[in-house]
């Protein structure tokens, strides 16, 4: 159900980062998630906030500020840094192409 829910969030929300855990369980149910106490126990815990926080961090580091956006080359950790392209947003087959 993952994708589904991902298409809901995308669909209805600009910023996800408003999000509370009753529009959350809206969306969980939507999509057809089948246990929406599991679900919602899962994001109140906040277990993986602290991952879900450094890739946002990283991100935001390497100047990504939107959906989708594609890496295309290589990305080393311990820098930070990017050796390649940064494509954001709706890019054309044709440009995948020309950078690949």
């Amino acid at each position: 159900r993952f994708w589904e829910f991902q298409d809901i969030l995308y669909r209805d929300y600009n910023d996800a980062t408003s999000l509370d855990s009753g529009e959350l369980v809206r969306s969980a149910r939507e999509a057809g998630v089948p246990n929406l106490k599991k679900f919602d126990r899962c994001w109140k815990s906040r277990r993986h906030k602290d991952l879900v926080m450094q890739d946002i961090r990283e991100g935001t580091q390497l100047g990504i500020q939107g959906t989708p956006t594609f890496i295309l080359g290589l990305y080393d950790r311990e820098s930070g840094t990017v050796s390649g392209e940064l494509l954001s947003g709706a890019v054309s087959e044709e440009k995948f192409s020309q950078v690949i």
